[in-house]
Protein backbone atom coordinates (compact mmCIF):
# COMPACT_ATOMS: atom_id res chain seq x y z
CA UNK A 1 0.00 0.00 0.00
CA UNK A 2 1.23 3.50 -0.78
CA UNK A 3 2.71 5.47 2.12
CA UNK A 4 2.05 8.82 0.42
CA UNK A 5 -0.63 10.81 2.19
CA UNK A 6 -3.43 12.43 0.19
CA UNK A 7 -2.80 15.89 1.65
CA UNK A 8 0.71 15.95 0.13
CA UNK A 9 -0.67 16.55 -3.37
CA UNK A 10 -1.37 20.19 -4.19
CA UNK A 11 -2.76 21.78 -7.37
CA UNK A 12 -4.94 18.74 -7.98
CA UNK A 13 -6.40 20.25 -11.15
CA UNK A 14 -2.92 20.49 -12.68
CA UNK A 15 -1.00 17.74 -14.46
CA UNK A 16 1.69 16.69 -12.01
CA UNK A 17 5.34 15.95 -12.71
CA UNK A 18 7.01 13.41 -10.36
CA UNK A 19 10.79 13.77 -9.99
CA UNK A 20 13.13 11.37 -8.18
CA UNK A 21 16.67 12.62 -7.53
CA UNK A 22 19.27 10.05 -6.46
CA UNK A 23 22.50 11.39 -4.91
CA UNK A 24 25.68 9.35 -4.54
CA UNK A 25 26.90 9.81 -0.95
CA UNK A 26 29.62 7.14 -1.05
CA UNK A 27 33.03 7.85 0.45
CA UNK A 28 34.54 8.96 -2.86
CA UNK A 29 32.22 11.98 -2.86
CA UNK A 30 34.39 13.43 -0.06
CA UNK A 31 37.29 13.77 -2.49
CA UNK A 32 38.47 17.12 -3.81
CA UNK A 33 36.43 18.49 -6.72
CA UNK A 34 39.57 20.13 -8.11
CA UNK A 35 39.13 23.46 -6.35
CA UNK A 36 39.81 22.35 -2.77
CA UNK A 37 36.12 21.68 -2.10
CA UNK A 38 34.71 18.14 -1.65
CA UNK A 39 32.40 17.02 -4.45
CA UNK A 40 29.74 16.35 -1.82
CA UNK A 41 29.63 20.05 -0.82
CA UNK A 42 29.03 21.11 -4.41
CA UNK A 43 26.23 18.55 -4.72
CA UNK A 44 24.75 19.76 -1.41
CA UNK A 45 24.76 23.37 -2.62
CA UNK A 46 23.18 22.39 -5.93
CA UNK A 47 20.38 20.30 -4.44
CA UNK A 48 19.48 23.08 -2.00
CA UNK A 49 19.32 25.57 -4.89
CA UNK A 50 16.41 23.59 -6.30
CA UNK A 51 14.12 25.78 -4.18
CA UNK A 52 15.05 28.73 -6.42
CA UNK A 53 13.80 27.14 -9.64
CA UNK A 54 12.21 29.63 -12.05
CA UNK A 55 8.59 28.49 -11.88
CA UNK A 56 5.44 30.07 -10.50
CA UNK A 57 4.10 28.78 -7.18
CA UNK A 58 1.28 27.03 -9.03
CA UNK A 59 3.78 25.32 -11.33
CA UNK A 60 6.02 24.39 -8.38
CA UNK A 61 3.09 22.79 -6.60
CA UNK A 62 2.49 20.57 -9.62
CA UNK A 63 6.07 19.22 -9.37
CA UNK A 64 6.51 16.53 -6.71
CA UNK A 65 10.04 15.70 -5.63
CA UNK A 66 11.60 12.75 -3.82
CA UNK A 67 15.34 12.77 -2.97
CA UNK A 68 17.22 9.53 -2.27
CA UNK A 69 20.79 9.03 -1.08
CA UNK A 70 22.88 5.94 -1.68
CA UNK A 71 26.16 4.66 -0.29
CA UNK A 72 26.24 1.26 1.42
CA UNK A 73 22.44 1.51 1.55
CA UNK A 74 19.61 3.47 -0.05
CA UNK A 75 17.90 5.99 2.21
CA UNK A 76 15.37 8.78 1.86
CA UNK A 77 16.75 12.31 2.21
CA UNK A 78 13.43 13.97 1.35
CA UNK A 79 10.25 11.97 0.85
CA UNK A 80 7.64 13.13 -1.67
CA UNK A 81 6.97 16.83 -1.30
CA UNK A 82 5.58 19.53 -3.61
CA UNK A 83 8.51 21.54 -4.95
CA UNK A 84 6.79 24.68 -3.66
CA UNK A 85 7.24 23.34 -0.11
CA UNK A 86 10.91 22.43 -0.53
CA UNK A 87 13.09 24.86 1.44
CA UNK A 88 16.53 23.31 0.99
CA UNK A 89 18.58 23.06 4.20
CA UNK A 90 19.69 19.54 3.27
CA UNK A 91 22.97 18.42 4.83
CA UNK A 92 24.77 15.51 3.19
CA UNK A 93 27.25 13.08 4.70
CA UNK A 94 29.25 10.47 2.82
CA UNK A 95 30.79 7.10 3.57
CA UNK A 96 31.07 3.58 2.24
CA UNK A 97 30.51 1.97 -1.18
CA UNK A 98 28.08 2.65 -4.06
CA UNK A 99 24.87 0.58 -4.24
CA UNK A 100 23.85 1.84 -7.67
CA UNK A 101 21.82 -1.29 -8.43
CA UNK A 102 19.67 -0.82 -5.32
CA UNK A 103 19.01 2.90 -5.84
CA UNK A 104 17.76 2.37 -9.41
CA UNK A 105 15.34 -0.28 -8.14
CA UNK A 106 14.24 1.99 -5.27
CA UNK A 107 13.67 4.93 -7.61
CA UNK A 108 11.25 2.81 -9.64
CA UNK A 109 9.50 1.80 -6.44
CA UNK A 110 9.11 5.46 -5.42
CA UNK A 111 7.66 6.38 -8.83
CA UNK A 112 5.09 3.61 -8.61
CA UNK A 113 4.24 4.65 -5.06
CA UNK A 114 3.53 8.20 -6.15
CA UNK A 115 1.55 7.17 -9.22
CA UNK A 116 -0.73 5.08 -7.01
CA UNK A 117 -1.27 8.13 -4.79
CA UNK A 118 -2.14 10.23 -7.84
CA UNK A 119 -4.59 7.60 -9.02
CA UNK A 120 -6.30 7.50 -5.63
CA UNK A 121 -6.95 11.26 -5.93
CA UNK A 122 -7.83 11.27 -9.63
CA UNK A 123 -4.77 13.42 -10.35
CA UNK A 124 -3.24 13.28 -13.83
CA UNK A 125 0.53 13.12 -14.20
CA UNK A 126 3.31 13.15 -16.77
CA UNK A 127 6.00 10.56 -17.25
CA UNK A 128 8.20 10.61 -14.16
CA UNK A 129 11.82 11.69 -14.47
CA UNK A 130 14.60 10.06 -12.45
CA UNK A 131 18.01 11.72 -12.15
CA UNK A 132 20.92 9.70 -10.75
CA UNK A 133 24.17 11.52 -9.85
CA UNK A 134 27.15 9.21 -9.27
CA UNK A 135 30.93 9.36 -9.40
CA UNK A 136 31.58 5.63 -9.57
CA UNK A 137 30.51 2.19 -10.66
CA UNK A 138 28.26 0.02 -8.56
CA UNK A 139 29.93 -1.99 -5.81
CA UNK A 140 27.10 -4.52 -6.01
CA UNK A 141 26.02 -6.62 -9.03
CA UNK A 142 23.86 -4.69 -11.51
CA UNK A 143 21.92 -7.57 -13.06
CA UNK A 144 18.66 -6.76 -11.25
CA UNK A 145 18.81 -3.11 -12.31
CA UNK A 146 19.64 -4.11 -15.88
CA UNK A 147 16.72 -6.52 -16.05
CA UNK A 148 14.29 -4.01 -14.53
CA UNK A 149 15.56 -1.20 -16.75
CA UNK A 150 15.01 -3.24 -19.89
CA UNK A 151 11.52 -4.19 -18.69
CA UNK A 152 10.52 -0.79 -17.30
CA UNK A 153 12.38 2.08 -18.99
CA UNK A 154 12.99 0.51 -22.40
CA UNK A 155 9.67 -1.06 -23.30
CA UNK A 156 7.39 0.19 -26.07
CA UNK A 157 4.03 -1.05 -24.75
CA UNK A 158 2.72 0.04 -22.41
CA UNK A 159 4.69 3.23 -22.78
CA UNK A 160 7.28 3.77 -20.04
CA UNK A 161 5.94 5.71 -17.06
CA UNK A 162 9.43 6.94 -16.12
CA UNK A 163 12.62 8.17 -17.79
CA UNK A 164 16.06 7.50 -16.28
CA UNK A 165 18.84 10.07 -16.65
CA UNK A 166 22.30 8.94 -15.53
CA UNK A 167 24.66 11.83 -14.77
CA UNK A 168 28.23 10.59 -14.28
CA UNK A 169 30.58 12.79 -12.24
CA UNK A 170 34.36 12.25 -12.56
CA UNK A 171 36.86 12.04 -9.71
CA UNK A 172 39.70 14.50 -9.18
CA UNK A 173 42.62 12.56 -7.67
CA UNK A 174 46.27 13.58 -7.25
CA UNK A 175 45.85 16.43 -9.71
CA UNK A 176 44.14 14.34 -12.38
CA UNK A 177 40.52 14.00 -13.53
CA UNK A 178 39.51 10.34 -13.60
CA UNK A 179 36.32 9.73 -15.56
CA UNK A 180 34.05 6.71 -15.75
CA UNK A 181 34.53 6.92 -19.51
CA UNK A 182 38.36 6.79 -19.43
CA UNK A 183 39.98 4.04 -21.47
CA UNK A 184 40.78 1.88 -18.44
CA UNK A 185 37.12 2.01 -17.38
CA UNK A 186 35.64 1.74 -20.87
CA UNK A 187 34.50 -1.88 -20.77
CA UNK A 188 32.73 -1.43 -17.43
CA UNK A 189 31.11 1.80 -18.61
CA UNK A 190 30.00 0.17 -21.88
CA UNK A 191 28.47 -2.71 -19.91
CA UNK A 192 26.45 -0.23 -17.82
CA UNK A 193 25.27 1.68 -20.90
CA UNK A 194 24.20 -1.47 -22.70
CA UNK A 195 22.71 -3.00 -19.55
CA UNK A 196 20.47 -0.04 -18.73
CA UNK A 197 19.43 0.29 -22.37
CA UNK A 198 18.79 2.69 -25.25
CA UNK A 199 16.05 4.77 -23.64
CA UNK A 200 18.25 5.76 -20.69
CA UNK A 201 20.18 9.03 -21.10
CA UNK A 202 23.86 9.06 -20.09
CA UNK A 203 25.32 12.51 -19.43
CA UNK A 204 28.99 12.71 -18.47
CA UNK A 205 30.48 15.72 -16.68
CA UNK A 206 33.87 16.76 -18.08
CA UNK A 207 35.06 17.82 -14.62
CA UNK A 208 33.63 18.31 -11.15
CA UNK A 209 33.86 22.05 -10.52
CA UNK A 210 31.86 23.00 -13.62
CA UNK A 211 30.38 19.64 -14.50
CA UNK A 212 28.38 19.05 -11.32
CA UNK A 213 26.55 22.41 -11.63
CA UNK A 214 26.02 21.70 -15.36
CA UNK A 215 24.38 18.41 -14.47
CA UNK A 216 22.04 20.11 -12.04
CA UNK A 217 21.28 22.83 -14.56
CA UNK A 218 20.23 20.14 -17.03
CA UNK A 219 17.89 18.68 -14.40
CA UNK A 220 16.38 22.08 -13.56
CA UNK A 221 15.99 22.96 -17.25
CA UNK A 222 14.26 19.60 -17.79
CA UNK A 223 11.83 20.23 -14.93
CA UNK A 224 11.03 23.71 -16.25
CA UNK A 225 10.61 22.65 -19.88
CA UNK A 226 8.36 19.73 -18.97
CA UNK A 227 6.34 21.93 -16.60
CA UNK A 228 5.56 24.60 -19.19
CA UNK A 229 4.98 22.24 -22.13
CA UNK A 230 1.57 21.01 -23.21
CA UNK A 231 0.74 17.30 -22.91
CA UNK A 232 1.98 15.45 -25.96
CA UNK A 233 4.30 18.29 -26.97
CA UNK A 234 7.92 17.59 -27.92
CA UNK A 235 10.24 18.71 -25.11
CA UNK A 236 13.79 19.81 -25.99
CA UNK A 237 16.47 20.43 -23.36
CA UNK A 238 19.93 21.65 -24.39
CA UNK A 239 23.01 20.47 -22.53
CA UNK A 240 25.92 22.63 -21.43
CA UNK A 241 29.29 22.15 -23.12
CA UNK A 242 30.48 20.95 -19.71
CA UNK A 243 28.51 17.74 -20.38
CA UNK A 244 28.95 15.07 -23.01
CA UNK A 245 26.47 12.33 -23.79
CA UNK A 246 26.02 8.91 -25.32
CA UNK A 247 24.18 9.92 -28.48
CA UNK A 248 21.03 8.12 -29.57
CA UNK A 249 20.47 7.04 -25.99
CA UNK A 250 17.57 8.54 -24.07
CA UNK A 251 16.61 10.91 -26.87
CA UNK A 252 20.03 12.61 -27.01
CA UNK A 253 20.77 14.12 -30.42
CA UNK A 254 23.49 16.40 -31.72
CA UNK A 255 22.19 19.81 -32.77
CA UNK A 256 24.67 22.28 -34.33
CA UNK A 257 27.55 21.00 -32.22
CA UNK A 258 25.59 20.89 -28.97
CA UNK A 259 23.77 18.01 -27.32
CA UNK A 260 20.00 18.22 -27.02
CA UNK A 261 17.74 15.78 -25.21
CA UNK A 262 14.44 15.39 -27.05
CA UNK A 263 11.44 13.65 -25.52
CA UNK A 264 7.73 13.40 -26.08
CA UNK A 265 5.32 13.47 -23.18
CA UNK A 266 2.79 10.69 -22.98
CA UNK A 267 -0.74 11.41 -24.11
CA UNK A 268 -2.33 8.01 -23.75
CA UNK A 269 -2.90 5.87 -20.68
CA UNK A 270 0.11 4.21 -19.07
CA UNK A 271 0.43 1.71 -16.26
CA UNK A 272 -0.33 2.69 -12.68
CA UNK A 273 1.80 0.05 -10.95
Amino acid sequence: MSTVQIQETKSKNSIHQPIVICLDTSGSMLMDAGNGVPKLKIVEEMINSLKNIDLSETEKNAVDVCILGFDSRVYTIQDWIPLGDFNGNIKLEAEGPTVLNSVILESIKKVREKRKAYASQNVKCRRAQIFVYTDGFSTEPMEQAYDKSQEYFNRDQPKPSAKLNMICIPTFYEGKIISLTDQENWEEYKEMVQGLGKKVAFLNAKDCVNGIPAGFKFMIDSIVEWSVSAPGQEVRVDMSKELTAVKNHGGVQNQDGTNTVIDNDITDEIELV
